[in-house]
């Protein structure tokens, strides 16, 4: 499988290097049919992300009542 973006932009190499997470997603489970290795780390994955966007969202929404009470605005 070709993946133009990576390729343009980093030519491919050194080796396997430059590969990112759904290249290597995408490359486990169709590219060398390990399809339960690949569903695995999709999962661990998704829940990763997750968790960090609960984290930025938890110190945005933070931030957000912080400059609420600076400039006198009721939620």
């Amino acid at each position: 499988a070709e993946f133009p973006k990576n390729q343009a932009l980093t030519q491919g190499g050194p080796g396997t290097s430059t590969e990112t997470i759904p290249v290597y997603l995408y490359l486990t489970s169709w590219e060398y049919i390990d399809l339960a290795k690949g569903f695995a780390m999709s999962y661990v994955t998704l829940i990763l992300v997750l968790a960090i966007v609960l984290v930025a969202v938890r110190i945005l929404m933070k931030e957000k009542r912080k400059l609420d009470e600076l400039y006198g605005q009721q939620p």
